[in-house]
């Protein structure tokens, strides 16, 4: 399962730094969109001089404080944008020492900061900024904290914590912690359910690459969240996330110059893809349980298609120190001869939980296939392979020629759509509904067709009408465009439901909506950063999602009846089974979190593999479980995996003849 001759020609292609073939450089945005401008509406500057530290911190209060549902996105205009102290989603409520104040401290969500240009606009510390210049009590530029999740004004958030950080964005920017500010962190960061962090830069300006996180996830409780296209040059760690809950996901992250490890957690379920690091230090270090009594690690990281180079002298450390359970899929490494450190402990109650030595190379120059910390689990005869199904990249679509954009309120007067239908009728490329909530009859199906490439929220939310009908949403059918060559993304929409049926692509991006397919729907699915979302698939669609949060419902909230379905990090809720596989379907699932909060499940199982494939790694990380985690029958014959016991490093369904295929390069 290694290669010791490494071609990274091939594997520069399977990882790109960046996947944004049609984005450009620059987003701009009407005026008309309902976003705060910062330097037009609350003075900013950005001139590298002046501190806007207070014009910030007046736009992000002013936004949480118009809707707190639905907050305005924060969008910076080119420039460097000065600050003396912490930006963050605090409102009110006591703010030192840390105690109980006002309805969760003051801690709101849902803020969304966005720039212009990913490298051209910069957050940057002042030089020597007070505060920052201890690093036993670090202190971050930006922090995003979670608001409460418990009785009205009976929970504190000490420092922001929580699992309610739902919203929370940082989007096309760059930020730099200056120099000389040995104490500083880039963001502290939750975000939960739907959030994402994507195109950003965290930087230390300092020669000495001082400073003590980039990307800070240590505060409990951090994800489910998306975390893409981030590169962090510096700090002692790049990454750092603790704790199992919940689940985190990583696509196309360059880690450069830590001084620690590039990216490092303490017991994380993480899923990584696409990580490239540049790094004298250990590119990944998994810590596991510091107690000797409970040596067993809970901790589940897979990390794929990654490349791992040594740019130091001398002896080089391991790759990864891995004290939890890891998988490894196509990870290349050139100067460390040692890929994997195994440290970790077998559980002392579970067979198959002792661990395997790590890969290694004479010459420090190789690619892991495929690498278990432990053995994979399964309840029928077959390889210890996966299906390794081609990995299509998420298509973006994004123009600053505001002639081929229509606002739906232009079209509103008399539309029994909220003008979206006409704005899509229009022959635009762009359809924008600007911030806000749009009351829509119930019966309200809008269809996507024409010219139309785009359809872009802004955050916006629909409501239905009629109070006996408050549980209906309206639907976006996705019938084809006239350009069968291209895609059509879904962005920042709440609350609806698409239905797929085309054989064109549909992209679903930051959205909160349940997805339906027909018949006729063989085109590509691909959502990423979606939360409350019910996936059905019918036979022959190709299907890819990064971040998929499904909540709860009265059936799976997963099902894939014959289509091939490729996923990078989910997280489930409810109590009805979760995932059903189907009528000779794929499905490979790398980072399945499960939250069971009511009641122990006994009698439905969690996952359900009819005549199919699966390849799945699996963490029950609720206060609950489900007792069957597994029900699969293969050729009328039905087995079952019936255990409390927490998770499957990597669990293999289906015949034995299923063949593995290569990933495909990148679009």
């Amino acid at each position: 399962m290694i290669r010791s001759v490494l071609t990274f020609a091939l594997l520069a292609l399977l990882t790109p730094a960046l996947a944004r073939a049609e984005m450009p450089a620059e987003l701009r945005f009407p005026d008309d969109a309902g976003i705060i401008n910062v330097k037009r509406d609350f003075g900013a500057r950005g001139d590298g001089v002046t501190d806007d530290t207070a014009a910030i911190q007046a736009a992000i209060l002013h936004s949480l404080s118009e809707d707190r549902y639905v907050p305005e996105f924060i969008y910076f205009p080119k420039g460097t944008y000065l600050v003396s102290d912490t930006l963050w989603n605090r409102t009110a409520g006591r703010v030192e020492p840390w105690e109980e104040g006002s309805w969760g401290d003051g801690w709101r969500v849902g803020v969304c900061l966005i720039g212009e240009s990913r490298t051209e606009t910069v957050i940057r510390l002042k030089d020597h900024a007070p505060g920052f210049q201890n690093p036993d009590t670090p202190k971050p530029v930006i922090h995003l904290g979670s608001e409460m999740h418990g009785p009205k004004g009976k929970q504190a958030r000490p420092f922001g914590h929580g699992n309610s950080g739902f919203r929370n964005q940082v989007h096309h920017l760059t930020i730099d912690t200056g120099v000389g500010n040995p104490g500083a962190m880039g963001m502290t960061y939750i975000g939960s359910n739907r959030a994402a962090v994507t195109d950003v830069i965290i930087r230390t300006s300092d020669p000495g690459r001082v400073g003590v996180r980039g990307l800070d996830l240590t505060v409990p409780w951090p994800g489910p969240a998306l975390i893409k296209n981030v590169t962090v040059e510096g700090f002692d760690v790049g990454i750092e996330q603790d704790r199992i809950d919940a689940s985190m996901t990583y696509e196309h992250i360059t880690l450069r110059g830590q001084r620690v490890a590039g990216f490092r957690g303490k017991n994380p379920f993480a899923s990584l893809r696409g990580i490239v690091s540049h790094n004298a230090v250990p590119a990944i270090v998994i810590r596991g349980n510091e107690d000797p009594k409970h040596p067993f690690s809970r901790a589940m990281v897979t990390v794929q298609d990654s490349r791992f180079i040594f740019s130091g002298s001398g002896d080089a450390p391991p790759a990864i120190v891995n004290a939890g359970g890891l998988m490894l899929n196509n990870v290349a490494v050139e100067g460390y001869k040692q890929v994997v450190d195994n440290r970790a402990q077998a559980h002392p109650k579970h067979e198959g939980t002792a661990p395997r030595p790590g890969p290694s190379f004479k010459d420090g120059r190789g690619a892991v296939d495929l690498y278990l910390s432990r053995a994979s689990d399964r309840l029928f005869d077959g390889p210890e392979s996966i299906p390794d199904l081609p990995v299509r990249e998420t298509p973006r679509f994004h123009t600053n020629d505001f002639s081929k954009w229509a606002n739906v309120k232009d079209f509103a007067e008399g539309s029994s759509t909220g003008g979206i239908q006409e704005a899509i009728d229009s022959g635009a490329e762009i359809v924008y509904l600007p911030n806000g909530p749009y009351y829509l009859p119930h019966h309200a199906e809008i269809i996507i067709r024409g010219n139309v490439r785009k359809i872009m929220g802004f955050e916006a939310r629909f409501v239905v009408r009629e109070k006996e009908h408050k549980k209906a949403v309206p639907i976006f059918r996705f019938d084809g465009t006239e350009h069968p060559d291209q895609t059509v993304n879904l962005e920042h929409l709440i609350k609806a439901r698409v239905v797929h049926n085309s054989d064109q692509t549909l992209v679903l991006r930051h959205n909160e909506i349940s997805v339906d397919s027909t018949a006729n729907a063989t085109g590509d699915l691909i959502i990423e950063d979606c939360g409350g979302t019910k996936v059905d698939l019918s036979p022959g669609m190709r299907f890819w999602a990064r971040q998929l949060n499904s909540e709860f419902g009265p059936e799976a909230q997963f099902i894939n009846r014959g289509a091939q379905a490729w996923i990078l990090g989910m997280k489930t809720e409810g109590h009805s089974g979760q995932i059903r596989n189907l009528d000779g379907a794929i499905t490979e699932c790398y980072g399945l979190y499960s939250m069971t909060a009511k009641h122990s499940v006994k009698d439905v199982p969690y996952i359900e593999n009819v005549d199919s494939c699966i390849a799945i790694t699996f963490r029950d990380g609720g206060q609950r479980s489900y007792w069957i985690k597994v029900r699969e029958t293969q050729g009328g014959e039905t087995r079952t995996e019936e255990t409390w016991f927490r998770e499957f490093l990597l669990y293999l369904g289906g015949p034995g003849q299923v063949q593995s295929v290569s990933a495909a390069p990148a679009e």
